[in-house]
């Protein structure tokens, strides 16, 4: 076993040696050299193995990454509530305001939504899809939804969506009370 390890640590420098002795110490002990040694034998070794890897092509190819789903995608914006033409009762001027987008907002490609009221951005464009108005005046007001991207170029829009705030009014419905007093006079007269 230990010429066998001796044999072992010496392979490395072997190889790049011309001859190999086996040579025998004064303790009766083998070792290999590379050098004559006093009543070393020469051994003969066979030829060196080596390996030659067969020459591979390597190619390499450019794949640009995939285009994302077309940025303008998007089926169908449109707003769901309020319906159109529609009229909310509510002093305060309450409403809310839901967005329909189809396919869903894409907001891994930073795409974001921009409500419109009366023409004007109400609040920043975000990734919500609903939104709560308030302190809206009485009469008409115009919706739209527009969709942008992270450079704020129009991806795709909603058409325009009206709706009527109409609130409660003490003239009109002192009118509304002098009229019923009217017509309850006549009545017993």
């Amino acid at each position: 076993m230990k010429n066998y390890l001796a044999l072992m640590i010496c392979l490395p420098s072997l190889v790049f040696a011309n001859d190999v002795y086996r040579c025998t110490d004064d303790e009766g002990k083998t070792y290999y050299s590379d050098r004559a040694c006093e009543g070393g034998k020469k051994m003969i070794l066979p030829p060196t193995q080596t390996y030659t890897p067969s020459p591979t092509q390597r190619t390499f190819r450019y794949t640009p990454p995939k285009k994302e789903v077309d940025q303008a995608g998007y089926d169908a914006v449109s707003i769901s509530t309020p319906a159109h033409d529609s009229t909310i009762r509510d002093n305060t001027g309450r409403v809310t305001v839901s967005v329909s987008i189809k396919p869903a907002l894409r907001t891994g490609m930073g795409h974001r939504l921009q409500l419109l009221l009366d023409g004007q951005p109400y609040a920043d464009a975000g990734t919500a899809t609903s939104f709560g108005l308030t302190s809206l005046d009485r009469g008409t007001h115009i919706l739209k939804a527009i969709i942008l991207d992270m450079n704020n170029k129009t991806l795709a829009e909603s058409t325009e969506s009206q709706f009527h705030v109409h609130k409660f009014s003490k003239i009109i419905q002192e009118q509304r009370n002098e009229q019923k007093k009217k017509e309850a006079q006549k009545k017993t007269e």
